[in-house]
């Protein structure tokens, strides 16, 4: 992956950087049982026929699954221990984890209640099945956590639903891939949590991690190449933003747009991590199949580019003599003639201050979703705004530079130069000029005995500002 404007201007901060899959979740699933007729059929020729497919047998299939897994469990040895609602399941395996590095196999069980799909079947008088459908609501099952030590994998976990049809994920960690593949080639590593710290060779450690990109590395355990397509109601994906502050003092900055999150966060002293998440990869529009990893990575890889390219714009912001004399001039596309940015129309301030949240949205920015941004901004009681007006204001932004098109589709996607200028636009105005005029106005009484630093600048602007005025002859009203 190419290196991003932010990580080339913090270079001489860093000590090295890497790119790593962290999480991998694959979904293990029986293609026959997804569908009423093929989970019919599937009881039928596991029990010989359908007269006892109802809820009473499905029940006990899931008691005896239990009680299997937990007496073999307890021949053994192996930890078998039940969750509260809400209690974090990785962080109660981490006392179990084996510290052998020699070690394979299962080393704990753990039970937890989630949601799953349950099966109901409804019969006449002459116990024919008239209806065979999943409840809307689903109903918490128990689902079982396996804990295993893979030679490849390190520490992999599988989670089973335990009633029928028994779907499952298999999470692993490509921190812990990489670390394996890095010992046996005798690379010097060293690993604090699931981070990779300083006395590390990053550029063996980044050849390593695109290996893990191929094919091969992630290899299909349950199921087979085809899933059915279920039409499920969505709502409007989520547009989020984020800043928390946990127990254990670390800084997260997180985006949500839809099923994926851009994220930023410190841990420990020495390690800055950056991550793209994807909730469901069906929004990366890349297919959902192992084949399709090499290109989903990639996807996530421009994804996260963007995003610091974005973040390095905002936070690094100039506005140039030229760009703000010119603003509100009027820009020729082909044979139209548009108008310019009028940054002090009400509107058009909104329409900014919204391609810039809008500017790390992954796949890029519609008019529908630039109308509904700005709509959140000026709330529902202001002037309704809509996707036409939203076109119009767009077209005037793609005039100046500061927003392109992605090829031929209707997404159009924020410059980092665009973001750049409108940025430093909005902070001259709303934390430079806004606070400075106010105080010349209204000249504050008595200083609080806590000043912050920034309104210590900010008083001595006004004061030298309000002689400025003196000079001029200007009158404050």
């Amino acid at each position: 992956m190419s290196v991003d404007d932010f990580t080339e201007y913090h270079e001489e901060l860093l000590e090295g950087h890497y790119d790593c899959v962290d999480r991998i979740v694959v979904n293990a699933y029986f293609p026959l049982a997804q569908g009423a007729g093929g989970y019919r059929t599937w009881w039928r020729a596991l029990m010989g026929s359908d007269e006892t497919l109802d809820r009473a047998h499905q029940e006990r299939m899931a008691g005896r699954f239990k009680r299997r897994l937990e007496a073999y469990a307890k021949k053994n040895k192996i930890p078998f221990l039940y969750c509260e609602a809400g209690e974090r399941k990785h962080e109660k395996a981490e006392p179990y984890v084996p510290q052998d590095p020699d070690f394979k196999g299962v080393f704990l069980v753990l039970v937890g209640g989630a949601p799953a799909p349950v099966w109901e079947v409804h019969r006449n008088r002459k116990n024919q099945i008239t209806d065979l459908y999943r409840k809307k609501k689903w109903p918490y099952v128990n689902h079982y956590h396996i804990h295993l030590m893979d030679p490849e994998w390190g520490h992999v976990t599988i989670r089973i639903c335990g009633y029928p049809r028994f779907g499952a994920q298999v999470i692993a960690n490509g921190h812990e891939w990489v670390e394996r593949q890095a010992r046996k080639r005798s690379l010097p590593i060293h690993k604090e949590g699931n981070c990779f710290t300083g006395g590390t060779d990053f550029q063996a450690l980044n050849q390593i991690a695109k290996t893990l990109r191929a094919v091969h590395a992630v290899k299909t355990i349950f199921g087979r190449k085809y899933r059915p397509h279920n039409q499920t109601k969505r709502g409007s994906p989520r547009l989020e933003k984020v800043i928390e502050r946990p127990a254990y003092n670390l800084t997260v900055f997180k985006i949500h747009f839809g099923k994926l999150t851009l994220k930023i966060y410190d841990k420990g002293d020495r390690v800055l991590r950056v991550e793209v998440v994807a909730h469901n990869v069906k929004d990366l529009r890349c297919g959902v199949l192992a084949e399709k990893l090499p290109k989903l990575l990639e996807t996530m890889g421009q994804y996260l580019n963007n995003f610091l390219n974005i973040v390095q714009a905002a936070d690094v912001s100039f506005l140039d003599q030229g760009t703000f004399d010119t603003l509100a001039a009027p820009t020729q596309r082909g044979s139209q003639r548009q108008a310019g940015v009028d940054l002090n129309k009400v509107r058009m301030r909104r329409v900014v201050a919204a391609v810039v949240a809008l500017a790390p949205k992954p796949a890029g920015l519609t008019v529908s979703d630039l109308a509904a941004k700005v709509s959140e901004i000026a709330r529902p009681e202001l002037e309704a705004y809509n996707s036409r007006r939203a076109a119009y204001d767009l077209a005037k932004i793609r005039g100046k530079g500061f927003v392109e098109r992605i090829g031929k589709s209707r997404r159009y996607c924020a410059t980092s130069d665009g973001v750049g200028k409108l940025a430093a636009y909005t902070i001259l105005r709303d934390q430079v000029i806004k606070p400075l005029m106010a105080g010349v106005i209204r000249r504050y009484g008595r200083p609080p005995k806590i000043v912050h630093p920034v309104d210590q600048h900010y008083q001595i602007l006004r004061e030298e500002l309000y002689k400025t005025f003196e000079t001029l002859g200007l009158a404050v009203a």
